[in-house]
């Protein structure tokens, strides 16, 4: 078995960027300099607006290998864990307007499978074929300011009133698959799978229920392919595969109506 466990906490400030000319703006009549005259200065607007950024990451995992015999073995893996994701960004270089979004996100994947190699007909085979399931759920926030008052940071502060984008996304997947690969000889390999993709997504939105809903996605996909090694340093290979791409959780919520 092997355990795997990391953490990361990250505060940074945020520069924004500078023009490519040097002037003089809104707030108290500061001046900004430009990107060719002093590449090392902020613009004014990110320290009025303290733009910034924290992320924050803990997580753990586990993976167990089990020898069934010397043909077939069983693969357990788990993770889980938090992340938090915050930022204020300038929404203006002339007066004070600021976005602060904050994400908060508790997620867990599973995945088992098992593989079997041998022979059949003569020729060296492996395949294997297993079954994921992963689930997270995010607290999302956005609120914005126009006024001097910079907005507090972390979805935990947000309240419906404050906030122009507040609520829950929840989202899970359950992928079964099954790959595998024949060498019909020492230097031609033949391999093949498909997998079996399904994606649930559920807003609950905490300002309007009109902005909340829920998805479903579903899609099989195949591929197939080949090696053949022409020499010890030399392979060449042809693939075809089909894709599958559903929308993430940040065009889930923000698109219209929610859904």
């Amino acid at each position: 078995a092997e355990m795997l466990a990391d953490y990361m906490n990250l505060h940074g400030k945020d520069p924004s960027g500078l023009t490519n000319n040097q002037y003089t703006q809104g707030i108290y009549n500061l001046t900004d300099y430009s990107a060719f005259s002093d590449p090392r200065k902020a613009p004014s607007v990110a320290t009025l607006e303290d733009t910034k950024v924290h992320k924050e990451n803990t997580q753990i995992g586990l993976k167990i290998s089990y020898d069934i015999n010397e043909n077939n073995v069983i693969n357990l893996t788990n993770n889980v864990g938090h992340r938090i994701n915050e930022q204020r960004l300038s929404t203006s270089a002339s007066t004070y307007a600021s976005k602060t979004s904050s994400i908060g996100r508790d997620f867990f994947n599973n995945e088992a499978n098992i593989t079997n190699k041998g022979q059949i007909f003569g020729f060296n085979y492996n395949f294997t074929t297993g079954i994921m399931y992963g689930s997270l759920a995010d607290q999302r926030c956005d609120v914005t300011s126009n006024s001097s008052t910079v907005p507090q940071s972390g979805y935990k502060a947000c309240t419906p009133s404050t906030a122009n984008l507040l609520g829950k996304v929840f989202a899970s997947n359950l992928d079964e698959y099954i790959q595998g690969k024949i060498s019909l000889s020492s230097n031609l390999d033949i391999h093949a799978g498909v997998r079996n993709t399904n994606v649930n997504y559920d807003i609950q939105s905490q300002i309007s229920s009109a902005r909340s809903g829920g998805s479903h996605f579903s899609k099989s996909t195949p591929m197939v392919g080949a090696v053949w090694k022409l020499n010890t340093v030399t392979n060449f290979y042809a693939n075809y595969g089909k894709g599958f791409e559903t929308p993430t959780t940040a065009e889930i919520i923000y698109s219209a109506g929610g859904s």
